[in-house]
This record gives C-alpha cells, sequence and structure tokens, in this order.
C-alpha cells in the first residue's frame, strides 16, 4: 500500500503534475493582481489582517512573489525553495479566508486573481488546502528528475581518486 501511495503521490511524473497546478495557478493569479493594483488592495483591506499603510505595499509585492515562485515552482527551478514559498502564500491565503469566514465578514471579492470576484467561501479554503498539500509534496518528493534544477545545477559525478 506504501508504494502505491509513493508511486501515485510522489512520482516523478506525479510531482511534475503538483507543481504545474500549483505554481501555474500562482502565476496566472499574479498578473490580474499585477494589471489592478488597487482592486487587489481594496481585496486585502476586506480581511481586515493589514493596518492601511500596509495595504499598497502588500498589494504591490504579493503578486511578484506569487509570479516568480509560481514561475519557478512549475519550471522546478529551485524547486524546494520555490515549493516552500509557494505553500507559504497558499498557507496565508488558507488562514486569511479561514479567519474571514470565521469573523463573519461578508468579502465578495476574494482577491484571488484566477476567477474574477469570487466571495470567500469554504471551498476556497478547501482549495488553497490542496495547493498547499501539492507545494509539500513538491518539497518533500525524493526526485526532480523532471525539473530544470538538473539541467541548471547538476549534481558533479561521484569523483573517485584514480588507484
Amino acid at each position: 500500500m506504501n508504494r502505491i501511495l509513493k508511486a501515485a503521490f510522489l512520482s516523478a511524473y506525479s510531482v511534475l503534475l503538483w507543481r504545474l497546478i500549483a505554481g501555474g495557478l500562482l502565476f496566472y493569479a499574479s498578473f490580474d493582481k499585477i494589471d489592478r493594483p488597487r482592486s487587489f488592495s481594496v481585496a486585502i483591506e476586506a480581511y481586515k489582517l493589514a493596518p492601511a499603510w500596509a495595504l499598497d505595499p502588500l498589494a504591490w509585492l504579493i503578486p511578484r512573489v506569487e509570479l516568480v515562485a509560481g514561475c519557478f515552482l512549475a519550471l522546478g527551478i529551485l524547486t524546494r525553495a520555490a515549493a516552500l514559498i509557494s505553500g507559504g502564500l497558499y498557507a496565508v491565503f488558507t488562514v486569511g479566508i479561514a479567519q474571514a469566514l470565521l469573523r463573519g465578514l461578508d468579502i465578495t471579492d476574494c482577491g484571488c486573481g484566477i476567477t474574477g470576484a469570487e466571495p470567500i467561501s469554504w471551498a476556497l479554503v478547501v482549495r488553497d488546502i490542496v495547493l498547499l498539500a501539492m507545494c509539500a509534496l513538491a518539497f518533500f518528493a525524493p526526485s526532480n528528475r523532471l525539473a530544470l534544477d538538473r539541467v541548471i545545477f547538476p549534481k558533479p559525478q561521484d569523483q573517485s581518486p584514480d588507484p
């Protein structure tokens, strides 16, 4: 059973799929936020977690981190670091949405940047938890065989001293 689960979730092809989904969504979602920073700033404000002075800097910074981390994760560049940062973003999004739901905040634009103005819901929390799990699988994967890391940072061949 353990072998089947490992093959299903941690094979090179599975990890590639997890990286493409989790990284690709971050990458895609960043464009709308970069294009409309004021709208994203308003979405951040609705969660009532950041002081007013931090809204515009966060609206500028978050999508750019999403763009780079998502691209790196999808392509497999600095895969573990990209998975860690991407997973961190998904964790923050999950906590932000969950706390807003628990506090009864009526937020009609989640700020996700994926489907347009979507109201917050428990379905978004579940989606972000699944995406966080994909990042964790990419982080802990034993192989990066299908990542650009292998090309960019090749491991040196075992150099045994000549007898």
